[in-house]
């Protein structure tokens, strides 16, 4: 499916841009044809309305269907080139910190390359085979993935902490606790519980395998989802939790919440 909407996006994409390159030629070859010798010896465009109307029509037909110009911004969403361009762009702007993105990539790439091999021990023929790699030097990298995620939290506290006291700079101190909540909990949970009601009844149905849920939807999701919306999950049986892997969510929403305790002492 993300193949399918990736192809159909970047298609339009290609599509806009041959069809804009052959209207500007037109455009351009049509100026030079119509431009005239004046009396001072200048060249002169013959004002009589046939480049514009080239251009015009070679707009009309390179113009998509009305439905599918409708949908482009959400085909943009995964078309190679835009999305490709954001994402090598390296220009910062002022206020960010670029360092920031090379510790976040680097630990995404840690938490990935663990989880792989984690998955890969479930699948595997001989569980005793295995064994012999667990004194090898490369494998202590996954071993020892569970500091990955302490980096993620030095992130987030860090950025709090930085946009807190930028505040506490601007408005001397005084910070509207309200909308420090409020906003946080409404910038995460509507994402959030999208991501649920897929994960509970619409991701049983997108493979199939001996790894995969044999049920029509996910009973812990479909039970015990207002746990996570609550970000209280973390503290339930494993064995009961929704998106188990959630429980950072949890976590960070649970320090950020106390994490006034520390940023008021350190401002004073």
């Amino acid at each position: 499916m993300f193949a399918l909407l990736a192809l159909i996006g970047s298609s339009i994409t290609v599509f806009e841009f041959y069809t804009k390159s052959d209207a500007t030629d037109e455009s351009e070859s049509s100026a030079s044809a119509n431009e005239k010798p004046t009396i001072n010896g200048d060249t002169g465009m013959a004002r009589n309305g046939s480049v514009e109307i080239l251009v015009n029509e070679s707009r009309q037909e390179s113009k998509l269907p009305a439905w599918l110009e409708k949908c482009k911004p959400f085909f943009n969403c995964f078309c190679v080139f835009t999305n490709g361009e954001k994402i090598l762009n390296v220009a910062s702007s002022e206020g960010q910190l670029p360092s920031l993105h090379g510790i976040r990539f680097l630990s995404m790439s840690w938490v990935i390359l663990c989880h792989s091999y984690a998955f890969l021990g479930m699948i595997a023929r001989n569980m005793a085979e295995t064994i012999q790699f667990v004194d090898h030097w490369f494998l202590q990298i996954i071993l020892n993935g569970f500091y990955s995620v302490d980096s993620f939290f030095l992130l987030s506290g860090f950025l709090v902490a930085y946009l807190f006291f930028q505040q506490c700079a601007k408005s001397n101190g005084k910070i509207p606790w309200v909308y420090f909540y409020v906003h946080r909990y409404i910038r995460l949970t509507p994402v959030y519980a999208i991501v649920i009601l897929f994960y509970t009844f619409i991701n049983p149905y997108l493979a199939d395998g001996p790894s995969w849920p044999d049920t029509d939807y996910d009973k812990n999701c479909h039970e015990n989802w207002w746990w996570n919306l609550l970000y209280i999950n973390n503290f339930q049986a494993i064995a009961g939790q929704c998106l188990g892997w959630s429980w950072y969510l949890a976590n960070d929403m649970q320090f950020y919440v106390i994490s006034p305790l520390f940023l008021i002492t350190l401002w004073r």
